[in-house]
């Protein structure tokens, strides 16, 4: 076939087709006169697995009205191609698409779960230990496989093994550093996610995540603050202030504008988005296990959940300057000469 280049970036702050296949490992196109296709064993794990994922659209679509549904497939699979437009317009500009991401939350939410239940067993702590790293492994590889090897969830992974690991030898666990050698792992493994945008934001919002925690423990420890600090909207409310600024750059970068409304958005979206990926799982269990009627009970409040955040988002997209359009280059110079300028 005759193998052409992706396109390069075309106008400043514009899609860039290059960096983009980059980010997928995609070094070009090949296009070829005469196409052949073999067909494959109907009984292999990735062709059960596929399956899985269709019946589960399936449900799915079922179940909600097709703008909703779109939103908790992308929750569940990663699938974003059936989420309306003007939703995913609205979720860019207020600058909380992320909440609707594949993330290492899927993990997350499983894990817990099984970790308790384990954690409640009348075993030795050694045997426990080798039980949930042998569990909770199994059921990573299969979360990474349904969602389609998402590098956040990657990267969650990666995190979950170096906990696992950490329990076994009974050696300290540091989140941060946990971090930061998962990001080295995946970018020896996968240099291409280098140029994934998602997997910058998604270790960067990470990090944001675990710096506020450091910042609430430090505020709790004052004998003055401890009380403010207590409270859940002060915890959200500096999670939200540390990812929104720690993201920037990223942001400036990669889309070209700047979401004036992203931190009063995160504080509105964050507190809806664990319910609704939550929900989202809760009824894919049901509804892949056949309980139809727990899955349609549960589809109520995850409908509603759904509503408020696309909602809030088209709303906060609609207000007056919603959105600055930057340029990476005189973006950063103007940001190091106000630097320069207060200090």
């Amino acid at each position: 076939g005759n193998r052409q280049s992706p396109d390069g970036q075309t106008n400043i702050g514009g899609f860039d087709a290059t960096q983009y296949y980059k980010s997928e490992n995609i070094h070009g196109n090949i296009y070829a006169e005469k196409l052949k296709l073999k067909s494959k064993s109907n009984s292999s794990f990735m062709c059960l697995l596929h399956k899985l994922r269709q019946n589960f659209m399936k449900k799915t679509n079922e179940n909600f009205e097709p703008q909703y549904a779109g939103i908790v497939n992308a929750l569940v699979t990663g699938d974003t191609s059936s989420i309306y437009s003007s939703d995913s317009e609205a979720l860019k500009k207020s600058g909380v698409y992320h909440i609707i991401a594949i993330s290492g939350m899927h993990l997350n939410i499983f894990i817990i779960v099984f970790s308790k239940f384990i954690a409640s067993l009348r075993i030795k702590r050694l045997k426990k230990s080798i039980l949930s790293a042998i569990v909770c492994s199994f059921l990573g590889l299969f979360v990474l496989l349904f969602t389609g090897f998402g590098l956040s969830v990657v990267r969650a992974f990666v995190m979950l093994v170096i906990s696992l690991a950490s329990t076994i030898f009974a050696r300290k666990y540091s989140s941060k550093n946990s971090l930061f050698l998962s990001v080295v792992i995946i970018l020896i493994f996968i240099p291409s996610s280098y140029y994934n945008v998602g997997f910058k934001l998604s270790v960067l919002s990470t990090y944001g995540v675990l710096l506020s925690i450091d910042v609430i423990n430090m505020l709790k420890k004052s004998k003055k603050l401890k009380k403010f600090a207590s409270h859940s909207f002060v915890s959200v409310f500096i999670s939200s202030m540390l990812c929104t600024l720690l993201n920037l750059p990223v942001t400036i970068d990669s889309f070209g504008y700047i979401s004036l409304y992203s931190f009063p958005a995160n504080l509105i979206m964050l507190p809806l988005s664990t319910p609704a990926l939550g929900g989202s799982v809760i009824f894919g269990v049901f509804a892949l296990l056949g309980f139809d009627t727990l899955s349609k009970i549960i589809s109520y409040p995850l409908t509603a959940i759904i509503y408020l955040i696309l909602k809030s988002s088209k709303l906060i997209a609609e207000l007056p300057y919603s959105t600055i359009n930057t340029y990476p280059l005189y973006t950063y110079t103007a940001i190091i000469a106000l630097i320069t300028i207060v200090f």
